[in-house]
């Protein structure tokens, strides 16, 4: 017995849909994205280890310094948060890319900008605990 049933008259038999084309540009991007998420993911996870360090910066303060440790709380805030959108971006970003067919390589080194933008203002008020 046939598990097909018979194609009804007048009908054609459904065509399959041929699969996107691919292009070596393509390829490339995605590679290129990958290994920029990769480097995001790094580079965060080494500015937020590294700010866990910012309390340091008290250690030469005590009473009458003039020390103002309320930047060692903001600078640590800083790389955080510049931390936290530089990936929120990249992955919004390559999202985006990749449903509208764009490019999508950018999105994460839009996220290591923000993320390293974040780091140095976090090193700048850190930097300005101490008078000098």
């Amino acid at each position: 017995m046939n598990p097909v049933p018979p194609v009804p008259a007048g009908w054609a038999p459904a065509t399959p849909i041929p699969a996107p084309k691919t292009s070596g540009a393509r390829i490339a991007d995605i590679v290129v994205t990958v290994l920029a998420f990769a480097a995001l993911g790094i580079g965060c996870a080494f500015t937020l280890f590294f700010s866990l360090f910012f309390a340091m910066a008290t250690d030469p303060c005590g009473s009458g310094t003039g020390c103002r440790e309320n930047l060692v709380g903001w600078g640590m805030l800083a790389v955080w948060v510049g931390a936290g959108m530089g990936i929120i971006v990249a992955i919004g970003g390559t999202i985006f890319g990749a449903v509208r067919r764009k490019v999508m390589f950018c999105w994460p080194l839009i996220g290591i900008a923000l993320a390293a933008a974040g780091f140095f203002l976090g090193l700048y008020l850190v930097d300005q605990v101490v008078p000098r």
